[in-house]
């Protein structure tokens, strides 16, 4: 793959039919805070009102049409030096370093466009080695493991399973994104509908004082700070 075919940008409107080519493909949105979108309506309604105006949420381009996001969201007040990452691509380009080539161009930039920004730091699931080796080439480092840290969403497919040494899943009756928006009146609260407490392990890069501010070189590096763990969902 020619590198000089990815691009990131902010998302537009006119992104619709290529975002929902794999937002609604739940291989993808697995191990994201937000469910599969399954309509056009939905997509539009996503776009609007979650990606277009999110702090930073950049659109993973191929030749310019979307397949994939990277989001980066800081914290605020004293905790304003540091940011959570989560990312996703189409299924039909897993494999293929469009992930690892994505996140490497939205870390080399976001310490210039976020003010104060000096940690990223991303959590992944323990069985999601996929996305664990894809921020290791980026230069994170693992920091440790969460246990029963947080909730994710259960496949469909093993619902009214137990599991976890015979603690029942929690399973919520599923909705989509525009019955869970008028339900609930804003947009927290949106995912997850199906859900059991996971182990998650913590990833993070900082940004060092001297030096040129290129992942590729070294200059990101890993920060301990008690537990560890990572995750990428958002």
């Amino acid at each position: 793959m020619d590198p000089s075919r990815i691009s990131l940008r902010p998302y537009n409107l006119s992104d619709v039919d290529d975002f929902l080519l794999w937002a609604s493909d739940d291989r993808v949105t697995r191990y994201l805070r937000w469910d599969e979108i399954t309509s056009r309506e939905e997509a539009l309604a996503y776009l609007e009102m979650v990606a277009i105006p999110h702090p930073w949420r950049r659109s993973i381009c191929l030749d310019d049409r979307s397949i994939g996001y990277i989001s980066i969201k800081p914290e605020s007040g004293d905790d304003r030096c540091r940011a959570h990452i989560g990312y996703a691509v189409a299924a039909e380009y897993w494999g293929q370093g469009m992930a690892t080539l994505a996140l490497k161009m939205a870390v080399s930039k976001v310490f210039d466009e976020i003010p104060d920004l000096v940690r990223l730091h991303a959590l992944v699931e323990l069985e999601n080695k996929a996305s664990q080796r894809v921020l290791e080439k980026v230069g994170f480092v693992k920091e440790g493991l969460l246990r029963k840290y947080g909730f994710c969403k259960v496949p469909t497919s093993i619902m009214n399973v137990k599991v976890n040494n015979g603690f029942p899943i929690q399973v919520l009756q599923e909705q989509s994104f525009l019955q869970r928006l008028a339900k609930v009146g804003n947009l927290s609260g949106l995912g997850r509908n199906t859900c059991y407490s996971v182990c998650i392990i913590r990833y993070s890069a900082f940004l060092q004082k001297n030096g040129p501010r290129d992942i590729g070189t070294g200059d990101f590096g890993a920060t301990l700070d008690g537990n560890g763990s990572p995750e990428s969902f958002d």
